[in-house]
């Protein structure tokens, strides 16, 4: 076999197939393999490069330099970086995705309370759990988001400092972008802010009494919370398919 240039993905899986049977590599292979691997290491800058990006956007003239230069440097990082940052932005968009059909249905499964009924101690134990799950997915998706730093999350409970309603999808105001990373990066932050909501609706659940009834208020909240995570859903799958 022959190579020339870059491995196709072809030739790559039929390596890594002969490999895993035990079969030996020849030196052009593992040549091949190896000048590839180096450079992708060379054109994917690594976490720290793109922190000092995000340091020297926020220095907002900090740092001795004119505005039109941290800008360009800035700008000249970002580029050098944007394909492996829209493959993050992708791939937690993704897990957005699953993270809210999970709430979604979860929400859904709450139909089946009867009316006057107590939640019980399954219910706010679920409930307790699954914000835990929610949480840990707002974590993790907020790292593409935020060129891999993670700050303080959204607050779940109004007592927080800093909580802020968001309102139901078609009513968020949108960011206009220029760039297919500005546009993943957008379509992450709607998606997350879904995350979040359903977070904030399985917090509260999990924070009162197993005694509480069922009653109107809770199934029109867990109504509107399931369709509003749905809408959030159909965005991010239209989003993933149009790419």
């Amino acid at each position: 076999m022959a190579f020339r240039g870059v491995l196709s993905a072809e030739q790559i899986e039929d390596i890594a197939r002969r490999f895993e049977a035990g079969e030996r590599l020849t030196a052009e292979e593992f040549h091949a393999l190896c000048g590839m691997a180096r450079d992708l290491l060379q054109s994917a800058p690594p976490a720290e490069v793109l922190r000092l990006a995000q340091v020297v956007v926020s220095s907002r003239g900090a740092l001795p330099l004119e505005p039109t230069q941290v800008h360009a440097l800035a700008a000249s990082v970002l580029k050098a970086a944007e394909r492996p940052l829209i493959e993050n932005a992708r791939a937690a968009l993704s897990e957005a995705r699953d993270a809210l059909i999970l709430g979604q249905n979860w929400m859904e499964g709450l139909e089946r309370m009867r009316p006057g009924s107590r939640l019980g101690g399954q219910v706010v134990g679920l409930a307790r759990s699954m914000t835990k799950t929610l949480h840990r997915h707002l974590r993790s998706t907020a790292e593409p988001l935020n060129f891999g730093m993670v700050g303080p999350l959204e607050p779940l409970d109004p007592s927080e400092l800093g909580y802020k309603e968001v309102p139901e999808l078609g009513r968020i105001p949108r960011r206009k972008c220029a760039s297919e990373l500005e546009r993943a990066h957008e379509a992450l932050r709607l998606a997350r802010l879904g995350i979040l909501k359903v977070a904030r609706f399985t917090h509260a659940l999990g924070s009162f009494p197993d005694t509480r009834s069922w009653d109107e208020s809770l199934a029109q909240r867990s109504a509107s919370s399931a369709a509003d995570a749905g809408a959030h859903v159909a965005e991010v799958r239209a989003f993933l398919e149009a790419q």
